[in-house]
C-alpha cells in the first residue's frame, strides 16, 4: 500500500542518505538548467516604441508606422483591453521589420474601444476602461510618444487595476500637466469617437455590415 511504500522509502533514505541526496541534488540541478535554457515560447515578446521604423502622422492626424512610401497600407482598428489586439500589435510590428515588408507596408492606427462610453455599437458594459486608455494614447501622441504609450498599454494589459496612465506618462517623460489637461479635453474623446465612426464606415463599405 501507499503508506507502507512511503515508510520503506523513508527507511531507505535513513540507511543511505548520501547517494540518495546526491542523486536528488543532481536531478534538481538538471531540472533547473532545463528551465533556464528551455525557450519560453509562451512569453509574448512585445515592442516598445517604433524600434527604428519610420513613423509619423497622416494628413488627417492618425499615427502611422512602416514604409515611408507604401505600396500597401493597413488600417488597424484596435482596443487596449483586447487580447487579440495585443497579439496583433506585436505580430504586425515584427512583420514590418521583415525585409519583404519593411519598405512596402505601412500600418495606420485607429482606436476602436469596445466600451459604451465612446462606442455606441457596444450594447452592454464590456471593456470598461478602453475609451479612457485610448484617450491616454491620443494624449501621449500629442507629445510625440504615441507608439511608446500604445505598446506599454498593451504590455500592461491584464494587470490588476489595468494600466496607470499617469505612471506611464511619467515613465515616458511626458509633461504631466499637459497630459492631464489633454485627458480632460473633450477634443481628445472626440478624436477616439471619430475613429470608431471611421471603423464603422469602412466596415460597412467593405462588408455591408458593421465591425
Amino acid at each position: 500500500g501507499v503508506i507502507a511504500a512511503g515508510r520503506e522509502d523513508i527507511a531507505l533514505l535513513r540507511r543511505r542518505p548520501g547517494p540518495i541526496v546526491g542523486l536528488g541534488g543532481a536531478a534538481l540541478a538538471v531540472a533547473g538548467a532545463l528551465m533556464a535554457l528551455y525557450p519560453r515560447y509562451w512569453v509574448l515578446r512585445e515592442p516598445v516604441g517604433p524600434g527604428g521604423l519610420p513613423h509619423g502622422i497622416t494628413p488627417d492626424g492618425r499615427p502611422w508606422i512602416g514604409a515611408r512610401d507604401p505600396v500597401l497600407t493597413l488600417f488597424e482598428f484596435s482596443d487596449y483591453e483586447c487580447g487579440f489586439c495585443r497579439r496583433a500589435n506585436a505580430d504586425l510590428r515584427k512583420a514590418l521589420h521583415l525585409p519583404e515588408f519593411k519598405d512596402l507596408v505601412r500600418v495606420v492606427h485607429h482606436h476602436y474601444p469596445l466600451d459604451q462610453r465612446c462606442n455606441r455599437t457596444v450594447p452592454e458594459p464590456f471593456h470598461q476602461r478602453s475609451c479612457e486608455l485610448a484617450v491616454g494614447a491620443v494624449c501621449a501622441g500629442k507629445q510625440g510618444k504615441f507608439w511608446e504609450m500604445n505598446d506599454l498599454l498593451f504590455a500592461r494589459q491584464g494587470r490588476r487595476g489595468g494600466p496607470d496612465l499617469q505612471g506611464l506618462a511619467g515613465k515616458l517623460g511626458l509633461d504631466l500637466g499637459a497630459f492631464r489637461r489633454c485627458l480632460e479635453d473633450r477634443e481628445s474623446g472626440a478624436y477616439v469617437m471619430a475613429d470608431v465612426d471611421a471603423g464603422e464606415t469602412m466596415a460597412k463599405a467593405v462588408t455591408g455590415g458593421g465591425l
